[in-house]
């Protein structure tokens, strides 16, 4: 019921952990991570030990034994009720204007302004581009401006998904046309695999010469211009199979 009703109940705070605070209520254990404590608490946890702390209820299951609660669903209720309802607002699919504020190994976060409010959605490293990303600091930065397109709203938490790459066109479904089985074309040697060697052909596309193929040529080197044989070409899968360029062909082949 106190779920349920969001009730604000008083908790006494016993420890500090790496995740968050351990806290009694009602001669139960419960606990408060970090991340829901207030901006008015960050970075100064310690100096609540051993108070009561006004908090909310946010997940209780009986069965895992699991208690825990939220103090800054009390200290910024209204922050967080004008924040949700800015949320119901952005729908997947919409198109947005936003500022980068961190890039991490696994994405960028980016604000963005709905109404008066600022919210953050996530741009995975996979949403960068259709291009394979090792290194999104290549990308964004922070301060940077961006355009996204949001993928997906998690209910219960309000976190957005968000893409940049799905703006743009994606080049495999021109792939099977540009680059057709039988045909000679250009490429660059752009990585290695233990099963083959990968040649790009332009942002997001790539084929692979696979390692029993590897015999007809020359030792390759990482960036080098070579031309290869397009012998199969599946965009749905976005899979390319490359071979050497035939100077004669052989019988029965078409």
């Amino acid at each position: 019921d106190y779920l349920k009703n969001e009730t604000e109940v008083q908790v006494k705070s016993v420890e500090l952990n790496r995740g968050g605070m351990i806290v009694k209520w009602q001669g139960l254990r419960g606990f408060i991570p970090s991340s829901q404590f207030g901006s008015a608490f960050a970075g100064n946890l310690q100096g609540l030990v051993g108070k009561a702390i006004a908090v909310k209820p946010i997940e209780v299951d009986r069965e895992k034994n699991r208690l825990i609660f939220s103090e800054k669903h009390v200290s910024e209720a209204a922050v967080m009720a004008e924040r949700e309802t800015a949320l119901k607002a952005v729908k997947v699919g919409d198109v947005l204007e936003g500022k980068v504020t961190g890039v991490l190994n696994f994405g960028a976060f980016v604000a963005i302004h709905v109404g008066s409010v600022t919210v953050e959605g996530l741009v995975h490293i996979s949403e960068i581009s259709w291009e394979k990303v090792d290194d999104i600091h290549k990308y964004l930065k922070v301060g940077d401006s961006a355009q996204v397109k949001v993928m997906g709203v998690e209910e219960g938490t309000g976190k957005l998904n968000l893409s940049i790459k799905q703006l743009k066109n994606d080049p495999w479904a021109a792939a099977g046309d540009k680059y057709p089985a039988g045909t000679t074309v250009k490429g660059t040697v752009s990585r290695s695999a233990p099963f083959g060697t990968f040649v790009n052909f332009e942002p997001g596309v790539d084929g692979l010469i696979h390692v029993s193929r590897m015999g007809s040529f020359p030792e390759l080197k990482m960036g080098e211009e070579i031309e290869v044989l397009v012998e199969n070409v599946d965009p749905p899968t976005r899979r390319m199979s490359l071979g050497p360029v035939l100077t004669e062909v052989p019988l029965g082949y078409k």
